[in-house]
């Protein structure tokens, strides 16, 4: 165990002195006040609150303190080996482990993610198939599974069980096919099937390190070049929206928090969740039909193009209104958001 994480969790000295004085305060107060009467005792009983409430936070903080470690997504990462881990899940871990090496994969090394405390990551390859595998375990996640082959052409193909949503977003060529909660046996076989032909890069236990820290950096800086843009783009649609409309300033400022801009650059589950919130559904089932629709939909087309068939499509109505197309500074079009009720 990492002798920092531990002092992270250690109570400030001044705190512990505070606790004390209190404590002993509200002892040597309520004696010496008792005769007092009634309204003394009372105050030392609203001391007393006060230092079980002191006492509570502490034991929550001290609780919650593996969170402190637990970073999904940062922006680089840095595998340490080690010999021996303490697993979140060793029993899920294991059987993981099991099915993989079941699956012709031979282990690489146990590794901790920027020294953490509590993030393991598990490698194993497979020369045969050119493929690595890897098996993550966090705190308050689930254990998740990847199957990992890349291309000569530079194109990668991920198959993955992880049932996290999908927040991070992938450059062209690099394929993330999601099976959320899938078995790490059944998982490989559907990496097989659906894995594109080509020639592959090699795989070897000397280069799994270097590769996995490189592809996390690069996926993370296109992650944030691509927000830059959108955030750049977005300013630039809206004052050509305002340019094209005869909407006045007071207009716009009325309704702007309802303009929707629906474009390419969108992430997919920006444009999906767009549209199920615009139908305002209350039945759950119909909500994740209409969702795995629109998630279809967003496969087969332009983001444009295909938020464009969800609303004609639908079986239900959607609060959005039609304003005007845009070809400048990237195709788009412009929706109005019905009004919530006040």
């Amino acid at each position: 165990m990492d002798s920092t994480a531990d002092a992270k969790r250690t109570m400030p000295t001044w705190k512990k002195w505070l606790i004390r004085v209190i404590f002993w305060g509200v002892i040597i107060g309520a004696i010496v006040a008792w005769p007092q009467g009634v309204g003394a005792v009372l105050a030392g009983g609203a001391i007393l609150l006060l230092v079980l409430v002191l006492w509570i936070k502490y034991k929550i903080k001290k609780f919650l303190a593996p969170l402190q470690d637990l970073e999904l997504f940062p922006e680089s990462i840095k595998l340490t080996l080690q010999e021996k881990v303490s697993w979140n899940k060793a029993d899920l871990v294991a059987a993981a482990s099991e099915a993989i090496k079941a699956s012709g994969f031979e282990p690489i090394g146990t590794f901790t993610i920027n020294k953490s405390t509590n993030q393991f990551v598990e490698a194993f390859m497979n020369e045969k198939e050119s493929a690595y595998a890897v098996v993550y375990d966090f705190p308050f996640t689930d254990v998740v599974v990847d199957y990992v082959s890349e291309f000569e052409d530079g194109s990668c193909f991920t198959c993955s069980n992880t049932q996290l949503p999908e927040i991070l977003e992938y450059p062209s060529g690099r394929t993330v096919d999601r099976h959320p909660g899938m078995d790490a046996g059944p998982l490989y076989e559907e990496f097989v099937s659906a894995r594109p032909d080509g020639p592959r890069m090699p795989v070897s236990a000397d280069g799994f390190v270097a590769r996995f820290e490189q592809y996390h950096a690069e996926v993370m800086a296109w992650n944030r070049e691509q927000v830059d843009y959108r955030e750049k783009l977005a300013q630039a649609l809206h004052e050509e929206f305002l340019a094209q409309s005869n909407w006045s300033a007071i207009e716009w400022d009325r309704k702007q928090n309802r303009v929707v801009f629906v474009h390419d650059a969108l992430p997919s589950r920006e444009v999906v969740d767009m549209y199920v919130s615009a139908l305002c559904l209350e039945d759950e089932e119909e909500f994740d039909r209409e969702k795995k629709r629109a998630e279809a939909l967003v496969k087969e087309a332009t983001k444009t193009d295909a938020f464009e068939r969800m609303i004609q499509e639908s079986p239900h109505q959607v609060g959005l209104e039609k304003l005007m197309e845009l070809t400048t500074p990237v195709r788009a079009n412009v929706y109005l958001s019905a009004a919530e009720e006040e």
